[in-house]
């Protein structure tokens, strides 16, 4: 579930890493003290819900695997709450002209939880291992031709071609110590180690990793960036993923915090102890196509699919009335966004474009994951409002990696799967090259094995100019196309429902733009 998620940018807002498994964090949080000296002193530990499958940050672009990473390493620089970049592990920075070539300056007082500085050599091993291992958050590396140490404190990134969203992509990479890591490198760069291990810069260092049952995670106190005021001093990644367990465990005073459907939360409204706080999400819920498939290569069939969901209906009585219908292949939010169309259902047309197509009989099948109730309800609603049309959907219970892996190859890839995505970064540009271009095909973002020669040539031109009114128009028209080719179906536009105990901020009301960030994270006092 590749997203992160820009809560505050009124043109930017995004979504979170992955991706893709949004819904699936449940997160569950407990208060504490001030100590002396600033840090956080909690009568327990803050505990987060949520499957988690790796530590290593190239996959970080999953937003559970993500999560304990925002603690454990820093990028190379972040956006803010209004969208624009600030400063991380760079000082600042300078983009060439021709926007072939990025330079940084580190800062000079960035340590390691190690106690080493980091230094150049640390970015460019990290960016190079990035490109080796190919996967993840490898895909914002596009355009990575190589990584120069001008000297402890400066780096040159070089590219293939312009590419002016480039910049922006460094916040989706935590840079690495690599003196660390190259102890275990082995013959599969590290992989297996950084998996239950880290070599970051962070507020938080790994205290133990303990696979399917919990992560535990202890304050720096030697963090180089100071602002360790308010901040919980251990964190538990616990591996719970029902959010009925988790509004029962905010009842019963065990949980300081719960992602909430808009249903669960509503019990809480009236409750003193906590506050019910929403926010609207750059994500969508899609069912994407596998267009590879010979049964769904006609443009009309795929018409057809899309004009059988009832999507008011699922909006209004399954979502809850918070989210609304879709109305184009980007969520609402996103800078050069184009409103295409709001998705509707015309079961008449659907039959009509079957016909036409001269299929009959047609039978499918879909994926979706388990852990979001919505997600099994989209699913059958589709699986009943097919069989109107004449249509069979056969449904299967898939996780995210296993979904992820079968997108290897357009022949094991399903003919619908049911996600919410978003952008990895504020950028139409790169989010429409990721999602739709012919070369992430079998990279794992391409989920509809999507290609287009007219999409890409717009894709690609946008991506490297530099004049930011035929940037956006290149975008746009590049929307138009996908959209006429259905792709997907468009579902809807998510808000994001949080339950929180009084004495908790940073969870979905003041946080950055990304969905959830453990530094963002305050105790203002025990429970």
């Amino acid at each position: 579930m590749t997203h992160h998620i820009h809560p505050t940018h009124p043109a930017n807002r995004r979504a979170g890493r992955r991706r893709l498994a949004l819904a699936a964090a449940v997160v569950m949080l407990s208060a504490g003290c001030a100590a002396p000296g600033g840090t956080a002193a909690a009568d327990r530990p803050l505990v987060v819900g949520i499957a988690i499958a790796t530590l290593d940050p190239v996959l970080a672009n999953q937003i559970q695997n993500d999560l304990p990473d925002t603690g454990l390493y820093e990028p190379l620089l972040d956006y803010d709450k209004k969208g624009a970049i600030r400063p991380r592990l760079a000082a600042s920075w300078s983009v060439a002209p021709d926007a072939r070539s990025v330079t940084l300056a580190l800062n000079p007082k960035a340590t390691f939880a190690s106690g080493t500085p980091v230094t150049a050599a640390d970015v460019v091993y990290t960016l190079d291992r990035t490109r080796a291992v190919g996967t993840g958050v490898a895909s914002v590396l596009a355009d990575f031709k190589q990584a120069e140490a001008l000297d402890d404190h400066h780096v040159r990134i070089s590219l293939t071609r312009g590419d002016v969203a480039f910049l922006g992509g460094l916040s989706q990479i935590y840079v690495l110590d690599s003196k660390v890591v190259r102890q275990h490198e082995g013959t599969d760069h590290a992989q297996a180690w950084l998996a239950s291990h880290a070599a970051g810069s962070g507020p938080y260092t790994r205290a133990s990793f303990a696979q399917g049952s919990e992560i535990k995670l202890k304050l720096n106190q030697n963090y180089w960036g100071g602002k360790l005021a308010g901040r919980p001093g251990e964190i538990v990644l616990s591996d719970v993923n029902d959010n009925n367990v988790s509004r029962n465990g905010l009842l019963a005073g065990q949980y300081d915090a719960a992602l909430q459907g808009s249903r669960n939360a509503a019990s809480f409204r009236n409750n003193s102890k906590f506050r019910v706080v929403k926010r609207k999400l750059v994500s969508q819920n899609y069912f994407w196509f596998n267009t590879k498939r010979p049964a769904l290569s006609d443009v009309r069939v795929r018409r057809a699919i899309a004009l059988a969901f009832d999507y008011s209906g699922f909006t209004t009585r399954v979502e809850g009335g918070d989210a609304t219908v879709a109305d184009g292949i980007l969520p609402v939010g996103m800078s050069c966004r184009v409103a295409t169309g709001r998705s509707h259902q015309d079961k008449a047309e659907a039959k009509r474009l079957l016909t036409e197509a001269g299929v009959n009989h047609l039978r499918i099948t879909g994926e979706y994951q388990t852990w979001n109730p919505e997600h099994v309800q989209a699913a059958t609603l589709l699986q009943s409002d097919l069989r109107d049309i004449g249509v069979t959907l056969d449904l299967k219970q898939v996780t995210f990696p296993a979904y992820v892996a079968q997108l290897a190859k357009p022949e094991t890839t399903p003919d619908l799967m049911y996600l919410l995505d978003g952008p990895l970064f504020p950028d139409s540009g790169p989010t429409l090259e990721r999602t739709y271009s012919t070369s992430a095909i079998g990279h794992g973002s391409n989920y509809a094995n999507y290609s287009n020669p007219k999409a890409d040539a717009l894709i690609s031109k946008a991506v490297s100019d530099t004049d930011a009114s035929s940037r956006c128009a290149e975008i746009q028209r590049a929307q138009r196309i996908i959209a006429d080719d259905q792709v997907s179906l468009n579902v809807s536009n998510n808000v994001q429902t949080m339950v929180v105990r009084k004495g908790i901020t940073g969870l979905g009301d003041g946080d950055g733009y990304r969905f959830l960030d453990l530094t963002t994270i305050r105790q203002t006092g025990a429970r």
